[in-house]
């Protein structure tokens, strides 16, 4: 072998193994986690604006969302303002599953009718009412941590989520 072949074979055998695992990573963050950048303060404490946080996506999910998950989702049309291309991806608390009954009486959340234990909430909610909301097959109800300072399902027109629109759940904050 000469010296030219030799030099093309030591740097391939340096770059492939590099190139592979930059493959790995690329096709598992496309397919499996993803980051998300946390959009406004809604969340907060939990998650404060601007973070980074780590989430494995909705494929390995639909089945296996929980009332207490934070989701990454794209709103309904009829919640946001963009079109469908521009809608903002947004982060909240899945309070409702389908088939619970969500009602907010004097700042204080019930679902089927119990309270709903939030340790996570930083200050005591506004003394407002809410729904009763019937939370509709293949759909979520969300609310945001930072609940006096959060638009959710409490203020939009359609106050359910789809689960086809939810895109991963946080798993870690980089912040």
């Amino acid at each position: 072998m000469t010296d030219r072949k030799k030099k093309a074979a030591a740097i391939l055998s340096f770059f492939t193994p590099a190139l592979i695992v930059i493959a790995v990573v690329f096709i598992l963050f496309r397919v499996l986690f993803g980051l998300c950048l946390v959009p406004t303060a809604s969340m907060e404490p939990t998650l404060p604006k601007k973070s980074l946080s780590f989430m494995v996506r909705t494929p390995l999910l639909v089945h296996s969302l929980e009332r207490g998950d934070i989701v990454v989702f794209q709103p309904s049309l009829e919640n946001s303002d963009a079109v469908v291309d521009d809608r903002p991806t947004l982060v909240k608390r899945i309070v409702g599953l389908a088939g619970d009954t969500v009602e907010i009486k004097d700042g204080m959340t019930y679902v089927n009718g119990q309270e709903y234990q939030e340790p996570w909430l930083a200050e005591t909610p506004e003394k407002l009412n809410f729904g009763p909301y019937q939370v509709e097959d293949g759909k979520i109800f969300v609310l945001g941590d930072n609940r006096n300072h959060s638009v959710d399902s409490r203020y939009w027109i359609d106050p359910y989520v789809d689960v086809s629109s939810v895109l991963g759940k946080i798993v870690y904050v980089i912040k």
